[in-house]
């Protein structure tokens, strides 16, 4: 067996249980669940029928859909972050890490391990299970079904989007050990990503979380209206794993 994956197998079986092996991947997917679908829900039926009675003009599905979804993405990636926050961190606080890695286990195929036992049940708990459900209530709404194309890349987009904060938690646990700092980056990069472009437009074809807000098109038309944000997503993540795992691989613990 390659070392570098040794233990990777025991490991992931391990990470996996964390989520599947008890109640916490059913009450996350039925709370986020809830959650996105009751959002969409208002912004369906309870939204435009308030303009409408104002004397506005009643918003349109295609309208809803597409201002849900960057919400939707913002609300998944700050799970992402508040759900994996203490991956790393809380293990080495209490000596499981030391623990784990005095056995037959390779760093590197212990922070693979946590990054695919982890952004499985992430992706499947806060964008598979609840965005059925959206394509439930779109269909609902539209009067007939919502394109499967477009649903499904507006939901792969917002899976990139979890993989991506995931890979930051992960590259920010091994560099700081801080959870103050491994909360605060990623949410900084969320919510003020909005501020951030309205100051220098350009930031919008670059930045990642740009990418919430273009997965409403994408949604609605089947249309992406910039790849810089989906390149910055896929490049950083990738910069994200390599680091982390070159840092882990020579941090003393």
């Amino acid at each position: 067996m390659n070392t570098l994956t040794a233990g990777f197998t025991n490991q992931l079986t391990r990470e996996s249980a964390t989520w599947w092996a008890t109640r916490r991947w059913w009450v996350q997917a039925t709370a986020w669940g809830v959650l996105v679908n009751a959002l969409l829900a208002v912004m369906l039926w309870v939204i435009p029928d308030l303009e409408a009675l104002s004397g506005g003009a009643r918003m349109s599905v295609a309208e809803s859909a597409a201002q849900f979804t960057g919400m939707a993405a913002t609300l998944a990636s700050i799970a992402t972050v508040v759900l994996s926050q203490g991956v790393l961190v809380d293990e080495r606080r209490s000596g499981v890490l030391e623990w784990m890695l005095s056995k037959p286990l390779e760093r590197t195929a212990l922070l693979a391990a946590k990054l695919v036992g982890h952004a499985t049940a992430l992706v499947a708990v806060l964008v598979l299970a609840p965005w059925v459900g959206v394509l439930v209530l779109l269909s609902l709404a539209d009067g007939s079904l919502w394109p499967l194309g477009r649903w499904a890349g507006a939901t792969a987009l917002v899976a990139a989007l979890v993989l991506f904060h995931l890979a930051l938690v992960l590259l920010l646990s091994v560099m700081t050990w801080s959870r103050p700092v491994i909360l605060a980056v990623p949410l900084a990069g969320i919510l003020g990503a909005d501020l951030a472009t309205a100051v220098v437009p350009d930031l919008v074809s670059v930045l990642p979380w740009s990418l919430a807000r273009l997965a409403g098109p994408v949604l609605v038309d089947g249309t992406l209206g910039s790849v810089g944000p989906l390149l910055s997503v896929t490049v950083l993540t990738v910069a994200c794993l390599l680091v982390g795992a070159w840092r882990f691989e020579h941090e003393e613990l």
